[in-house]
């Protein structure tokens, strides 16, 4: 025994110990005790949980301390009981639990001192015979349980402190938290075992236990409403089970209705706990900036909050954000789903917006719009840097900002927040109307150059927000803008008629430069329709005023583009002169992408006079140029130009791997040209 104690506590047992333990040997009967099975009733209606129940089973060989961990509500305490009675069989000495009350709202959490004397009777030491020192407790506790096959299961942990004198070196223990105990982990070598939201099928499963599942067959739309409402959370699944059995004449539609109404009320028994109940004992234990900030991130309309984001709603610094955040991860208020990007469980969600102050709310959310504006802004002015800026009203003193200053930077923020956006913007209108403008602004270009889905639904949403704001210019701009997304789909009437709108504005405005622009963009228009010679004299327009302007960016685009439509029409010398001009211009005010839509000018004229080696050279450094300013539907046109003079060539294998380019792009974007390419690209592989 006393190698033993020194190999668990580093220190031999004391005189008294030895005595007591002497005596044990000699005067219990294991055969006479009772057996403890301590296990509360399990949760009926059990469902999922496959790799946590194989991650538990893997404990009892190894005689392992585990560690169940999740938000609250997520079904802890279900899966531990769940799971012990499944085993207990294998554990001939017993089951001991406790509920160490680790969030309880109306008492402080257990003290394992208090715990300890119980566990001890349980396992056979009367009273008389308890050491009186907690450490001694503790030696005599792990002895016992070194010599048995005991199961212990510790209940609603709040820290490390209330399990360790519980657990013993050659038991096996299980924990449930909704802390994540990391000193347990680091210093006991346990298993953390986390817990994460149900999946609909596993959701429908625990309801259909709980309420039958003829009566969810009966109307699957409510029931998949319903099942969306509760976002996987096993209590708002057994609360909604409770509603439901409790009240047989309502129909699951009735129900769904109420769910939509007011969410978190419909989770809720009379006189019973509810959600609301549950999520208070943990937000109750944060501390004020802790409490804070779960209340400002429910004001975050999407489903991912990156760090800066959740700095910006605090009006706090990204060191500060990241340290805050880092406590809600550990308190399972939130979860960090990839480094710097976090996510909230939609309940949890309800909950801290429910908290929060309307004024503390709208406030937070113009910081974050704020910050997205200014950082969306730069980027926008990275990706596309001849792009003339716009007038941002300045940031809030309290943003951290760290402005993209390369173009990958930029793709990267764009990248990180793009998830988001509609659900900003959406959040934003009638709130903040000029912010929103402007951001959808900064988001164009780069929802455009990946030929993103949301770019339309956002242009119509910066239209609605110039026109409550009563901006004509921004109007005109915004209908160009949606010109441009009804033109990537082929829908050339609907890109007219956003021209030519853009169009009347301008000249009401007597705005030149707008004329132009709108000119310019009704040419693009015409030429996909093949109204060349229409398409060449409203570029021409835009051309004469750019010259006047002195916008030689813009100038050079109408250059090239006429260059294009005259090749269109077979007029190959003027348009290499067209497209030579463009060029000394592109390169005066060193635009890259100038070069690379010139270049494919050139070579449509080159390929039409049978310079078919030049043609597929000059189309190759355009697709280079295009990939690397992230502008992919522009490669894809140059892609399958490159396919057709490839087959020219006989070069199939060329071919095909062009064609093969354009359609993985077309597919990324679910793009309506994906499937005339596909052919393209079956036909050359038939040939």
């Amino acid at each position: 025994m006393s190698r033993r104690l020194r190999d668990l506590l580093g220190v031999g047992p004391g005189p008294e110990l030895q005595r007591l333990y002497s005596e044990l040997l000699t005067a219990t009967d294991a055969d006479s005790m009772v057996i403890p099975r301590q296990l509360p009733s399990a949760v009926p209606g059990f469902a999922g949980r496959t790799d946590q129940l194989h991650a538990l089973d893997n404990l009892v060989a190894a005689n392992r301390l585990g560690v169940v961990i999740g938000p609250p509500g997520v079904g802890k305490t279900a899966l531990a009981i769940h799971w012990a009675r499944r085993v207990e069989d294998r554990f001939p000495d017993g089951t001991l639990y406790a509920d160490l009350r680790g969030y309880a709202p109306d008492a402080d959490p257990a003290d394992p001192r208090a715990i300890l004397p119980r566990f001890l009777a349980t396992l056979g030491i009367p009273s008389d015979r308890l050491p009186t020192t907690t450490d001694d407790q503790i030696a005599l506790y792990r002895s016992l349980l070194a010599g048995r096959s005991v199961l212990v299961v510790l209940d609603n942990a709040r820290s490390a402190e209330q399990v360790r004198p519980l657990t013993g070196a050659r038991s096996c223990t299980v924990v449930t938290s909704r802390n994540e105990l990391g000193d347990l982990v680091a210093t006991e070598q346990a298993v953390p075992i986390r817990l994460e939201a149900l999946d609909p099928a596993e959701s429908r499963k625990l309801l259909a236990a709980r309420v039958g599942d003829e009566r969810l067959q009966a109307d699957a739309e409510s029931t998949e409403m319903l099942l969306a409402a509760c976002a996987g959370l096993p209590l708002a699944l057994s609360l909604l089970a409770a509603q439901i059995a409790l009240r047989p004449r309502w129909t699951l539609s009735m129900f769904a209705t109420r769910v939509n109404e007011a969410l978190l009320d419909a989770l809720a028994v009379a006189d019973g706990i509810d959600v609301r109940t549950i999520f208070s004992w943990t937000y109750r234990q944060l501390r004020p900036e802790e409490a804070r900030l779960f209340r400002l991130l429910g004001q975050h309309p999407g489903a991912e909050i990156t760090l800066r984001a959740a700095a910006a709603l605090a009006g706090t610094s990204i060191r500060s954000a990241r340290q805050l955040l880092d406590v809600l991860v550990g308190q399972h208020q939130l979860v960090e789903i990839a480094p710097d990007r976090y996510a909230m469980h939609d309940l949890l969600r309800e909950y801290a917006r429910e908290l929060a102050d309307p004024e503390e709310a709208e406030a937070a959310f113009i910081r974050l719009l704020g910050y997205l504006v200014h950082t969306g802004v730069a980027a926008a002015l990275q990706i596309a840097r001849g792009r003339l800026p716009v007038d941002v009203p300045d940031p809030d003193p309290s943003l951290e900002l760290e402005l993209p200053t390369t173009r990958e930077e930029a793709y990267a923020w764009f990248d990180s927040e793009q998830t988001n956006s509609l659900a900003v913007l959406r959040a934003a209108a009638g709130r903040a109307d000029d912010l929103l403008w402007v951001y959808v602004w900064a988001i164009a270009d780069y929802l455009d150059f990946a030929g993103r889905a949301e770019y339309l639904e956002a242009e119509h949403l910066g239209f609605a927000a110039a026109v409550r704001l009563g901006d004509l210019r921004k109007q005109a701009k915004t209908r160009r803008d949606l010109a441009r997304g009804h033109m990537s789909l082929r829908q050339w009437d609907e890109a007219i008629r956003h021209h030519e709108l853009a169009l009347d504005i301008a000249e009401e405005l007597a705005d030149e430069e707008a004329i132009a622009h709108s000119s310019l963009s009704i040419g693009r228009v015409l030429t996909r329709m093949g109204r060349q010679r229409e398409a060449i004299a409203t570029t021409t327009r835009a051309l004469r005023l750019y010259e006047r302007l002195e916008l030689h960016d813009s100038q050079a685009n109408a250059l090239n583009n006429l260059g294009w439509y005259h090749a269109l029409l077979g007029e190959n010398e003027l348009a290499v002169r067209y497209a030579e001009d463009a060029l000394k211009l592109y390169e005066q005010v060193e635009s890259e992408y100038g070069r690379a839509v010139v270049s494919d000018t050139l070579v449509y004229a080159l390929a039409a006079d049978g310079r078919l080696d030049e043609a597929i050279a000059s189309y190759t450094t355009a697709i280079e140029i295009h990939h690397r300013l992230g502008r992919r539907l522009d490669s894809v046109e140059c892609l399958t130009s490159r396919a057709g003079v490839q087959e020219r060539v006989g070069d199939r294998d060329g071919a095909i791997a062009s064609w093969s380019a354009a359609l993985e792009i077309l597919e990324a974007a679910d793009h309506p040209d994906a499937e005339p390419v596909r052919r393209s690209l079956e036909a050359a592989q038939q040939r």
